[in-house]
């Protein structure tokens, strides 16, 4: 139902099926509400065999996954701390190899920020790997970060030498994200102005 109520414009959409199509594999797009990211849409690229295909209702754990850490990896460190306080004593469900102290998440958080992509390989769950960059909206590198988008799929598949080709795929549909974003901010106002007309009725 949330997911529903924060329905994104076609071409959003388009871009992220884009991408699917071209890595085969899942992809999301993940958008910054206060301090959390919260999904918003997917695009299922994969077409045969293993496909990894998860529910959009669980929480984003930051140190976990790699949307998470690349929208960290934009704050400054002891902010990115005191959101993950809490999640790295007491997040469960995660995988293996998940992060599980404050310096060996600001050593990942410093690599994703020289690399500009972050990486879940197995953090989040097992047998499942990721890489996101982070969304910002239009205006440069310097911009606002209002989201991030990610690639995952097994790590069968999601392995070491497709990483970067994943990662650059990803700043693409990101760039196209962040040049279209006024218009989702349009269709976000439209929709508060019809909401507020439908109680006045």
């Amino acid at each position: 139902r949330a997911l529903d109520s924060r329905s994104v414009p076609y071409v959003l959409q388009d871009a992220l099926d884009r991408l699917a199509n071209s890595t085969q594999e899942y992809c999301r797009l993940a958008l910054l509400e206060s301090d959390r990211l919260t999904w918003v849409a997917r695009a299922q690229g994969a077409q045969c065999g293993l496909r990894y295909d998860p529910a959009m209702g669980g929480e984003i754990v930051l140190h976990a996954t790699a949307n998470g850490k690349a929208w960290l990896s934009t704050l400054p460190e002891d902010k990115a701390l005191e959101l993950t306080t809490v999640s790295l004593s007491q997040a469960a469900d995660t995988g293996p190899k998940v992060l599980n102290d404050p310096a060996a998440l600001l050593a990942a958080l410093r690599d994703t920020r020289v690399r500009g992509w972050a990486t879940s390989i197995e953090e989040a769950e097992a047998g499942t790997s990721a890489v996101a960059v982070p969304v910002r909206c239009a205006g440069g590198p310097d911009a606002p970060v209002v989201g991030t988008i990610s690639v995952a799929g097994p790590s069968l598949r999601i392995t070491l030498d497709r990483i970067e080709g994943l990662a650059t795929a990803l700043h693409a549909t990101a760039a196209e994200i962040g040049q279209l974003w006024p218009m989702y901010l349009h269709q976000m106002a439209d929709g508060a102005t019809n909401t507020i007309a439908q109680a006045a009725e």
